[in-house]
Parts: structure tokens; C-alpha cells; sequence
């Protein structure tokens, strides 16, 4: 008897946990994202960001360096850019409008990687040559280079302010990230250095001062002053797909995403599993209960919950 109450104990628990699972996991996924608000601001030769207020409502636009070299950032109340002033820490308005880059085609093998002033740069699977367009200027193979691969192997490129192009490069032989430099005229990418972070993408952003600014998509940054990286310190708040850029005096303004709740969603899965794991061992105590057969019975109640949600995941594909 003590046998056919642990399995039906236990095969109820195992069913409505996997249900209660079932239930959190499908809120997170319908659940609306909402954009992250505010900016963080780090100035030159702090190690801590501060936070401060975006120049207008909605969520955070697009950062461009506007026509006297200032870091522009727009919003959704405008699309105009403003200017943070650090002295003041104020936003000058502006009536300038953030820069448009062309489209190009879908071509098979083929991808572009938009550079400031209406440039790109092209690559071409099975060429480690990339090529300067519109100029169609063909450019120095990139050095340690999978042809076959270097179409996601190559994740970002950008044109610093001195006319140089930087890209980003992951060389599966060390397994590093590392930058390559173009400059002007010059017959060879010379290495930079490997980037003291590891990102399944990052973003390459030019300053006004040959200096540039990589961001990883979880958010980590590293920063180029024209002869080395250095990783900047991670921000105050916990956010996906961060936007930054580097500022005239050298500060730096991000910001964007959305708020990482992956954390708070591990929480609370771990603690349907937790708190069902003590409720079993409180019934085991409570009803006398064989533990052995709880476990059985729960593993069942499992299998059931499974097998109900793919026969009403049919059911609902059939009628549709």
C-alpha cells in the first residue's frame, strides 16, 4: 500500500512540476521585451560608469559623431542628435540627423560591414582579401585568414578618424580574437594585439581621435588608444545588447538593450525544482512513504507531463 501511495504521490508531483515549469518557461518566452532605459556615462580615467539621463523619452536611438566631432545620440522622442556636455552634464540639442548607410543586395558568399563616411567593406568567402567599396579597392590579405570562413570569422570593421581600418578577427588556431590595422597606403594589416574579451559577436566603433571601441554583445568593452586594448569596467546595470561610443574627451556613453533577466528567470525554475524536492521529502516523512518508490513515481509523473504536452502540441498542429 505504502508503494501504491509513494507512485501516486510522486507521479502527481513529477506532473505538476513539469507543468509548473512548463507554465514559467512559456511566460518568459511571451513575455514582451521592453527596452532598457538611461544611459551610463564613464568620463576619462574613471574606472566606475555613472548614471545619467538620456536626452529625451523612449528608447535610445542611434550614436554618431555629428559635424564638430561630438558624439551624437538620439532617442525615440527625436530623432535628432544631442551632445553630452561633462561640465555642465547637460544635452546640447542639435538639428542634425544620424547618418543612413546604403543597402546592398543578398548575395551568396558575400557579406558588407558598413565604415563611417558611407563606405563599406566587402568579403568574399574563399578570398582573405577584403575590398574597399565604392572604391572597389582591393585590400592586403588579412594575415592567418580562413579563406572558406572569414565571411563570420571577420565580426566587425570600422574607419578610425585617422583614416586607418580596424577589424575584428576570431583565429581558430589560438583561439583568439584579435585586431587588425590598415593604414593609410600600407601593404599589410598589422596586428594589434589580442582583444582581452571573448564575444560570440561584437561592434566596432571609431572615435575622433584614431581611437575606437569594441562592445561585445553581453555588454563587456574594450577600448584601442592606437597602440594597445584595454577592457573597461562593466556597467552599473545588468543589460543585452548595450550601445556605446567613445566621446570628444574621451569619455564614453552607453546604453540601450534590454535588461538581462535570465538570472531571475534560472531563480525561479530552480526554485519549482527546489521547492517540489522538499514538499517530496516532507510527504516521504509526513505519509510514511517508501522514498524509493516517491522517486519512481515522480520520474513517471515526468514521463506523463511530457508525453501530455506533445500530444497537445499534435492535437493543436493538426487543427491548424
Amino acid at each position: 500500500m505504502r508503494r501504491l501511495a509513494g507512485l501516486f504521490y510522486g507521479a502527481a508531483l513529477g506532473f505538476v512540476m513539469m507543468v509548473a515549469l512548463a507554465a514559467v518557461s512559456f511566460k518568459q518566452i511571451t513575455k514582451k521585451a521592453v527596452p532598457a532605459g538611461g544611459l551610463e556615462y564613464l568620463a576619462p580615467g574613471s574606472d566606475e560608469w555613472q548614471p545619467i539621463a538620456a536626452p529625451g523619452a523612449g528608447a535610445l536611438g542611434q550614436m554618431w559623431i555629428g559635424k564638430a566631432g561630438e558624439l551624437l545620440v538620439s532617442t525615440g522622442a527625436s530623432p535628432y542628435g544631442a551632445a553630452w556636455n561633462a561640465q555642465t552634464a547637460k544635452w546640447q540639442t542639435t538639428q542634425e540627423l544620424p547618418p543612413t548607410f546604403a543597402t546592398h543586395p543578398t548575395i551568396t558568399d558575400v557579406s558588407w560591414r558598413a565604415l563611417p563616411g558611407e563606405a563599406w567593406l566587402t568579403t568574399t568567402t574563399g578570398d582573405c582579401a577584403p575590398m574597399l567599396e565604392p572604391e572597389k579597392t582591393r585590400l592586403p590579405a588579412i594575415a592567418r585568414c580562413d579563406p572558406e570562413k572569414i565571411n563570420y570569422r571577420l565580426s566587425a570593421a570600422t574607419k578610425a578618424s585617422d583614416g586607418a581600418l580596424l577589424v575584428t578577427y576570431y583565429h581558430d588556431d589560438d583561439q583568439t580574437t584579435r585586431a587588425w590595422r590598415l593604414d593609410p597606403g600600407a601593404q599589410a594589416w598589422m596586428d594589434t594585439g589580442v582583444l582581452p574579451l571573448v564575444a560570440a559577436s561584437e561592434v566596432l566603433v571609431a572615435g575622433t581621435h584614431g581611437d575606437a571601441l569594441v562592445v561585445g554583445g553581453d555588454g563587456r568593452m574594450v577600448r584601442y588608444d592606437k597602440k594597445t586594448w584595454a577592457a573597461l569596467p562593466r556597467m552599473r546595470s545588468d543589460r543585452i545588447g548595450w550601445q556605446a561610443a567613445l566621446t570628444k574627451d574621451g569619455g564614453v556613453i552607453a546604453g540601450g538593450g534590454f535588461p538581462n533577466e535570465e538570472p531571475m528567470n534560472r531563480f525561479w525554475l530552480s526554485a519549482i525544482v527546489v521547492g517540489f524536492v522538499a514538499l517530496a521529502l516532507w510527504l516521504a516523512k509526513k505519509k510514511a512513504i517508501g522514498f524509493v518508490a516517491l522517486i519512481f513515481g515522480g520520474t513517471l509523473g515526468v514521463a506523463l507531463a511530457i508525453a501530455a504536452f506533445f500530444i497537445l502540441w499534435i492535437a493543436i498542429g493538426a487543427r491548424f
